[in-house]
């Protein structure tokens, strides 16, 4: 549950560190959407985020699928 927490404050601390730059942008929890909300003050360290991948990959071969996968 600490995972967030721990890669945002690592990815502070790079940031700061190297001119605004980041060596390797391996995570969401490294965009810069998600380091701003932190910034405002809208997540908080012990905030939970829920998050949605939506593809929209046809279930058959030769019929438009009306359904959507949820990941």
């Amino acid at each position: 549950m600490n995972y967030c927490m721990k890669k945002v404050q690592k990815v502070i601390d790079e940031i700061l560190h190297n001119n605004g730059n980041l060596s390797l942008y391996n995570d969401i929890l490294c965009g810069s959407q998600y380091l701003e909300t932190i910034n405002k003050g809208s997540i908080a360290d012990n905030n939970i985020i829920l998050m949605l991948s939506i593809d929209g990959a046809q279930l058959y071969k030769s019929k438009q699928s009306d359904c959507w996968l949820y990941i």
